[in-house]
């Protein structure tokens, strides 16, 4: 039973390998909201290297609203989830914007790790944001 069970583990074991490596080993970066907990999207790349200056930008472009918004006062109306829109940036690419600054570009690539297209990925990331915009403004809106 054990010789069984220990070559089932590593048939699917070899299996698992074979797919990833036929597959392409897509691996990804996590990208949340500041202080929210929320999910935005998952940077994916395939190089041995992460793309961690990507990552980093993504971050300081949120950061610098947030932080912005609250030197300004942490007025709730200043910062709101309808600031959050889908537009064509210079590259061509769809891209994400806040407050009308470039948050990251959606490609073709990501649609298909996504398995979507880019502009269904560039709606999902855009209510990610969204809901994480309210969740930060929730958060950090001071008690009047």
């Amino acid at each position: 039973m054990q010789k069984q069970a220990l070559f089932c583990v590593l048939t699917l074991a070899f299996v698992l390998v074979l797919n990833v490596s036929v597959c392409g080993a897509s691996q990804g970066i996590p990208i949340d909201i500041p202080g929210t907990q929320v999910h935005f999207f998952t940077l994916r790349y395939e190089a041995a290297t992460p793309p961690y200056e990507q990552a980093d930008l993504v971050w300081q472009r949120l950061s610098s609203i947030f932080q912005q918004w609250v030197e300004e006062g942490q007025n709730p109306n200043s910062l709101t989830a309808e600031m959050v829109t889908v537009e064509t940036a210079p590259s061509g690419n769809k891209a994400i914007y806040l407050k009308g600054i470039l948050i990251v570009e959606v490609d073709e690539y990501h649609a298909k790790q996504n398995r979507t297209n880019v502009d269904q990925l560039a709606k999902t990331w855009a209510d990610n944001l969204r809901q994480g915009v309210t969740v930060f403004v929730e958060s950090n809106v001071p008690s009047r």
